[in-house]
């Protein structure tokens, strides 16, 4: 798939381009099994196939979300935090922290 098939798709969906600049490559992979498991041969026949079939239109959906953890890169917030934030809970409370995780 090249990526003027992949943006007609991400247009189909009124996604933006830039989000996956990084991610593409898996992301048209798993586009085109899904494809293949549809037996379209191209993504005109597949965007036919979402637009007819609102569960297959789901699952395109689904493997074109990308999860990205932005926890740790707001970094300005981690050096604002320890300086100007946490100064101002310690002077008069103790803090108690519980952390689910991020991974």
């Amino acid at each position: 798939m090249d990526n003027e098939q992949f943006s007609m798709l991400l247009e189909y969906f009124s996604f933006s381009w830039a989000g996956y600049q990084k991610v593409k490559k898996g992301v048209k992979k798993r586009i085109l099994r899904h494809m293949t498991e549809l037996g379209c041969r191209d993504m005109s026949d597949y965007i036919k196939r979402l637009a007819a079939d609102s569960v297959v239109k789901y699952d395109c959906e689904r493997l074109l979300t990308v999860p990205v953890s932005r926890f740790f890169r707001d970094y300005r917030l981690w050096e604002i935090l320890p300086e100007k934030i946490l100064p101002r809970f310690f002077a008069d409370h103790t803090l108690r922290v519980w952390s689910a995780g991020c991974a």
